[in-house]
């Protein structure tokens, strides 16, 4: 990724090792060098560079794999705080949790999942900025567009498209979150 002039001043990283497998010429994919979800960078430098940054990252991603949900990244500016006292959930079932069980009951490949996680994180970031909110729809309309999305069956993408008209920005935040930490196949 170009910089322009700004500088990585502190990383806090988990790098992996990914590959995968190009299932049309039946080869291995190279093994690419990833930052794990929750990897941190610390950027400094003029603030109208990192301000044209922080757009392109929201915007493109980072990468060059991100047509197959690699490249997410959030621009955060400030540290994340928990929740006040009183704005805890009331007790009960978690709607949450059951928004991931209906992921999980999807039966997702992992590209389809890495995908899904991508497009959730996009989504937030169109739902948080006040010039895209009111276009949110035509956002998710738009996901359906892409790529790997093709390989969807028609019930995986209607429920995905439920999931997201259903979903206020707080769960889809978390369940999001959710979604990353804990691929198909790995169990609660």
């Amino acid at each position: 990724m170009d910089l322009a002039g700004a500088r990585v001043e502190q990383e806090w990283a988990r790098p992996v090792s990914w590959s995968g497998w190009h299932a049309a010429s039946r080869l291995p994919k190279p093994v690419e060098l990833c930052a794990e979800a929750g990897s941190t960078y610390e950027l400094v430098g003029d603030p109208d560079v990192l301000q044209t940054l922080a757009a392109a990252v929201r915007s493109d991603g980072i990468g060059l794999r991100r047509t197959e949900g690699f490249g997410v990244a959030e621009v955060v500016t400030r540290p994340w705080r928990p929740p006040a006292r009183g704005s805890r959930r009331p007790a009960g079932p978690d709607p949450v949790l059951a928004l991931r069980d209906r992921v999980d009951a999807l039966d997702l490949t992992t590209d389809q999942h890495r995908w899904l996680v991508g497009a959730f994180r996009e989504l937030q970031l169109t739902r948080a900025d006040p010039d895209l909110a009111g276009r949110y729809h035509e956002f998710v309309g738009a996901l359906f567009e892409r790529a790997l999305s093709y390989q969807l069956s028609g019930r995986q993408r209607e429920d995905i498209g439920a999931i997201l008209s259903d979903t206020d920005p707080q769960q889809l935040r978390d369940l999001t979150v959710l979604l990353a930490a804990r691929p198909p196949g790995r169990g609660a």
